[in-house]
């Protein structure tokens, strides 16, 4: 039993590692529909919405303080966290 606790608690603080070098959270929308997500990586920035893959993570939740995303790890299985907002909400983009 210690060793599945042990194995659950490593995996988070390995998520939290990878996406907290990976992506950043610029800013989410009013409506909550659209976030600005940053790869620290490469620098590339890119306006996502629920449902959407972002370089293999899947963005699962958009919320004014935080965006969820998960995706396949392998050795681990699904996998998902929370990246915090960066800045707070921005007006929502206007499509033509």
């Amino acid at each position: 039993m210690c060793k599945i606790i042990l194995i659950i608690l490593l995996s988070f603080v390995f998520v939290q590692s990878i996406y907290g070098q990976t992506f950043e959270v610029n800013s989410v929308s009013e409506d909550l529909r659209e976030a600005v997500l940053k790869n620290t990586g490469t620098g590339e920035e890119r306006v996502v919405r629920k449902g959407e893959v972002i370089d293999g993570w899947r963005v699962m939740e958009i919320a004014q303080t935080h965006v969820t995303i998960g995706g396949w790890v392998e050795g681990i299985g699904v996998i998902a966290t929370r990246i915090p907002v960066m800045v707070q909400l921005r007006p929502s983009i206007q499509s033509p």
